[in-house]
């Protein structure tokens, strides 16, 4: 009896520390928790890594080890002097189609001159033939084929100038393909199926080889057109041909693994959804030659995390905000269509004005580097952009407008360019985590509510500043140093920041 009630005693005591030891795990989660609620913003330079020298000699290497076919390796066929393929028997893996055979050029590739043969099925319903051969008679043997070689690399020349349909049918080992063409001619239509025995681009995902990662057009391409490459979505790596300018609509939607394209700088005009869905793209980086840049070009493509560009928005004229680019139909809706991780922006040399709401509540963007020749920042430019801690403005900016900068509230540091000379109402409002001011010369009037809500400002230098407009510095209570170089008025609500510069 007494070693029962030690045994219940025994099990209650542990039940209680276990429950003891789980409350204070609970705790221990809720303070760590708390801790980490208001983590201080980070401040490092934003580091973008690219595809990586391993990735392309990786992605590059069946092309560097291809070579070319010849006479032997092909049955072929001449008419009117030029030569048509007709299949492949040689045994290299990493095959360059020559030019020529036996003098003659190679102009055409026939119907499924690459194909892998389809596997015979057995019909379930018909009974194999069981018959047994008579004793003393042999049973005849068929000659074994060889087996086809399954290529990895294939390298179609420009002198290629018809290709028949299905040239790559059920070829599941390709890995790199270059090709000057993706349909019959380069009348028909286009699309990169057509070389697998797709009938139609719908087809793209079904026919063509998940071992497909690299691919490269060659030939006098001015524009990739619509639906090209839709549905690629195994591939790692495209290159472009250098004259491509125009991507036309959905041309490489749904690019799900692409990593990198080769020759998208030189495209100067993007369709509606080019880009769509090309979800592990990480640098994008436009042509100051850039005209335009259709609705949702680069919507999905939700892995970017840096971009280079010449105007932010569709065009420099037309739908000027960053949002208009990810599918966003108006400005107030950018903010659930921006790359999660989109931390970096560099506008180059051709950007000469940020448009209203140009990257409204861009909540991700952490640095960003503005062009030397930028003259003018919109309405809500930067308006609850909550990531954004540095900001240095031109000298040739000349005025930033209402809002442009309100709500930044990571914002500790702000250069003002020397050409400076008008600020909107509210341009800073609530930016309270900034902590110092300084104006230049060039600016002489501050207007209504500018610093308004700027709760971390210690440091003012009022540069050339005259007037200062209604509570421009209202709820700045953190001021401790004004700094002014000459009279100054003060309009209403500034009697804290006027009083502390007369006991100075």
């Amino acid at each position: 009896m007494n070693a029962k009630k030690i045994l219940v005693w025994l099990l209650v005591i542990s039940l209680l520390l276990a429950s003891f030891c789980a409350c204070g795990d609970k705790d221990k989660d809720a303070n760590e928790t708390e801790a980490t609620t208001d983590a201080p913003v980070d401040t490092s330079p934003v580091q973008i890594e690219d595809a990586g020298v391993d990735f392309w000699i990786e992605t590059n290497a069946g092309f560097e080890s291809a070579i070319e076919g010849s006479a032997e390796d092909f049955d072929f066929e001449i008419t009117n002097g030029t030569v048509t393929i007709l299949s492949y028997k040689g045994t290299k893996e990493h095959l360059v189609i020559p030019t020529e055979l036996n003098g003659h050029p190679v102009t055409a590739i026939a119907d499924g001159a690459f194909a892998v043969p389809e596997e015979e099925k057995k019909d379930p319903n018909t009974e194999e033939n069981t018959e047994v051969p008579e004793e003393g008679t042999a049973e005849e043997e068929e000659p074994e084929k060889e087996p086809q070689v399954l290529l990895k690399t294939l390298i179609i020349p420009e002198s290629i100038t018809t290709i028949g349909t299905g040239i790559l049918a059920r070829c599941e080992t390709l890995h790199s393909l270059q090709t000057p063409l993706m349909g019959a001619n380069k009348e028909s239509a286009q699309y990169l199926g057509y070389l697998f025995g797709a009938l139609h681009h719908e087809d793209n995902a079904r026919d063509i080889p998940a071992s497909l990662k690299c691919l490269r057009l060659t030939g006098e391409w001015q524009s990739l057109p619509a639906y090209s490459l839709f549905d690629c979505n195994d591939l790692i790596c495209l290159s472009l041909p250098k004259d491509v300018t125009v991507l036309e609509k959905f041309a490489i939607f749904n690019g799900a693994s692409l990593r990198q394209i080769d020759g998208l700088e030189n495209v100067t005009v993007f369709g509606d959804r080019s880009l769509m869905n090309c979800s592990s793209l990480q640098i994008v980086t436009i042509s100051d030659t850039a005209e335009s840049i259709g609705y949702g070009t680069f919507e999905g493509c939700m892995s970017i995390r840096s971009m280079t560009l010449p105007f932010v928005g569709g065009s420099r004229e037309e739908n000027t905000y960053l949002g208009y680019i990810f599918g966003a139909a108006k400005p107030d809706f950018a903010k659930g269509f921006y790359p999660r991780n989109l931390a970096k922006i560099t506008l180059t040399t051709a950007c000469q004005t940020l448009g209203n709401y140009a990257f409204f509540e861009c909540e991700s963007l952490k640095e960003i580097t503005l062009s030397a020749s930028l003259a003018s920042i919109g309405v809500r430019a930067f308006y609850g952009c909550t990531s954004l801690w540095s900001i240095t403005l031109p000298d040739a900016v000349t005025t930033v407008r209402e809002l442009a900068f309100a709500g930044c509230d990571a914002l500790t540091t702000i250069h003002f360019g020397s050409g400076l000379t008008a600020l909107g109402i509210n341009a800073f409002y609530n930016c309270d985590s900034l902590s110092e001011v300084v104006l230049p010369a060039s600016l002489k009037a501050i207007p209504a509510s500018c610093f308004a809500g700027c709760t971390s400002l210690e440091s003012v230098d009022l540069g050339g500043v005259t007037s200062v407009g209604a509570e421009a510095f209202r709820h700045c209570d953190a001021i401790k140093s004004v700094t002014a170089h000459g009279e100054v008025k003060f309009d209403a609500g500034n009697s804290s920041i006027k009083s502390l510069l007369e006991a100075q």
